[in-house]
């Protein structure tokens, strides 16, 4: 019998490390302050491999690039559309100009929704349900798939360029008075974490899962027209070309998520045909550990740490006054006050202060991130 149990054994547990290799958790999920960069390559193909079970390697090392891209993470209630987004703690900006307002927790990152550029405006769409982004855990086989409904409308009386723009459409017999623009979008998102592996880029060689990810997004938008004691929506579909609007978009990517890295090792981003449209990987030094995670775009040295009351602030910034935003674990604002730099040093007195762990932004006056970093409480 134990001839027989003996070789069960070895294949239950072959079977069982074949599927636990690379697990991703919270380990990987962003925080405020975080300055995630990118090489954008220019490469117009590449070998994906297959997906399955068995281990993988991706040889992307011949990848290269000079262009950048930089996601950086601040606390939600610093973006212009905070308030439309409660739920949210942490704001993504992207370099494209993309911005996403995001719940980050123990367990998920969750998409609450994102800020959509209309005829020259900005609006911003929320979810009528949060959107998924990442899970934790996360191991092979996994699937997550959500639709999502979002949108907005708007008073044409309160944007008098969209109003002339409108009003110049030709809409044929129909004779009325248009008031309001409507906006409507459904995601339908789509991840599965369907190979693992090794991947090998120019900056080292990581651990990951392979994550197959879909996106479709439908547009809808459509003015609302007074006729006397009717009124109706017209769906300015007709108009699109005119209006330089997109009204659906379908992207494939293949996303390779290290464990121990807050930066996706490679994305790369297909047509619906498969061919290639953009390839990133992280922008890590190869001459340095392979441990790095980018936390903050800019060194500050913060003495005494743990504090209990005086907050430090040592850099090389030049000297001037910058904004200190100082944010908890769950991204809400404790303070926001403005800090003089003199001589490379910044010196803070907490409100206050209750023990714990905290983030802190240093803004320009532009509103840029001159820098940021974490700090403990102990008292």
């Amino acid at each position: 019998m134990n001839k027989l149990i003996t070789p069960l054994l070895l294949m239950g547990f072959a079977c069982n490390t074949i599927y636990a290799q690379v697990t991703l958790t919270s380990e990987r999920f962003v925080s405020i302050g975080d300055a995630l960069d990118y090489y954008l390559s220019s490469a117009d193909s590449i070998d994906l491999g297959l997906p399955g079970t068995e281990q993988q390697t991706w040889d992307f090392t011949h990848l290269s690039g000079s262009e950048m891209s930089t996601e950086t993470y601040e606390s939600a209630a610093l973006g212009t559309f905070a308030t439309d987004f409660p739920d949210a703690n942490i704001l993504q900006r992207s370099t494209d100009g993309r911005e996403d307002y995001l719940e980050v927790n123990a367990t998920s990152i969750l998409s609450h929704g994102y800020v959509q550029e209309i005829l020259g405006e900005q609006f911003p769409v929320r979810y009528e349900d949060a959107r998924i982004v990442a899970l934790n855990p996360t191991n092979f086989g996994d699937v997550t798939e959500t639709t999502t409904e979002g949108g907005f409308a708007i008073s044409l009386a309160d944007y008098p360029l969209i109003d002339s723009l409108l009003n110049s459409l030709d809409l044929g017999e129909i004779n009325g008075v248009l008031d309001s623009l409507r906006f409507r979008s459904t995601t339908i998102f789509r991840q599965e974490a369907d190979a693992w592996g090794t991947c090998r880029i120019p900056g080292g060689e990581f651990e990951v899962l392979r994550i197959a990810q879909v996106t479709e997004v439908a547009t809808f938008l459509e003015i609302h027209l007074s006729l006397g004691p009717l009124s109706l929506w017209i769906d300015l579909a007709n108009f699109f070309d005119e209006l330089e609007f997109e009204p659906f978009s379908s992207e494939n990517a293949y996303l390779f998520v290290s464990p121990d890295h807050k930066e996706t090792i490679t994305n790369v981003q297909l047509s619906p045909l498969g061919t290639v449209n953009r390839i990133e990987f992280a922008a890590f030094d190869p001459t340095t550990s392979t441990d790095h995670i980018t936390l903050n775009p800019l060194q500050i040295r913060v003495f005494p740490n743990p504090t209990q009351d005086w907050l430090h602030l040592q850099t090389t910034l030049s000297d001037g006054v910058y904004q200190l935003g100082i944010y908890d674990t769950q991204g809400k604002t404790i303070e926001l006050t403005s800090v003089s730099f003199i001589s490379g040093v910044g010196k803070h007195e907490l409100v206050q202060p209750v023990a714990g762990l905290y983030f802190f932004q240093l803004l320009k006056a532009d509103g840029h991130i001159a820098g940021s970093g974490r700090f403990l409480v102990n008292n």
